[in-house]
């Protein structure tokens, strides 16, 4: 554990869980800190004897959150503008991307604080979007055919990757059906506490899969 602090532990994180859920802890920036530093990874998911849905638990509880604690205006701005209105849109990620893209060619990342630095850190060295057919035929004996979800940060930064995903697919044996009219698969929104945004996001793409070419 990071900090060394139990509440920052799974253990800890749902007896806070389970006790701002039930109203016995007060909704304090506190409290609120240690579930925001929960990567959600859900490794402690899988070692679980007991087979807590730690996941289930953690985005019901930052839906709670959000409904009920008042964040600073960066904070929302990060969590309502940049993550929920512009990295599910490619365009606006690109828009969004380039001033960051032209900090780090220059390697002026020093000029600014440290978390701008660690932000600029994360960013691939090139950035290729994903061009993706909406049907890639198998080229090996044909096992089955699966749908392919393209992502909107992964296709704009990892575009290689994606082509790299299909291609492989293809060389296993199967078709890859990749529908044009998907969207963001959701997971920004429940990460982020908006569960409504999320189930949004998860029927356009029902819809968009369900009329596969």
């Amino acid at each position: 554990m990071e900090t060394g602090n139990e509440n920052d532990s799974p253990r800890g994180r749902i007896y806070l869980m389970r006790a701002v859920q039930e109203g016995r802890l007060p909704l304090g920036d506190a409290t609120v800190r240690h579930i925001d530093l929960c990567l959600g990874c859900r490794a402690c998911e899988a070692a679980c004897p007991s087979g807590v849905h730690y996941g289930e638990l953690l985005e019901a509880t930052r839906d709670h959150i959000e409904h009920r604690h008042h964040r600073s205006v960066f904070q929302n701005f990060l969590r309502r503008i940049l993550i929920e209105r512009v990295f599910p849109h490619p365009s606006r990620m690109k828009l969004a991307l380039w001033p960051a893209r032209l900090l780090k060619r220059a390697e002026a990342g020093h000029l600014f604080p440290k978390f701008i630095q660690d932000s600029l850190a994360l960013l691939p060295a090139e950035m290729s979007e994903g061009n993706l057919p909406e049907v890639s035929p198998a080229l090996a004996k044909r096992r089955g055919r699966v749908g392919f979800v393209r992502g909107c940060v992964m296709n704009v930064m990892f575009g290689s990757t994606n082509e790299n995903s299909i291609r492989l697919l293809n060389r296993a044996g199967y078709d890859v059906v990749t529908p044009r009219d998907q969207g963001c698969c959701g997971a920004l929104h429940a990460h982020g506490g908006n569960l409504a945004a999320a189930r949004e996001a998860a029927r356009v793409n029902l819809a968009a899969f369900g009329h596969e070419p």
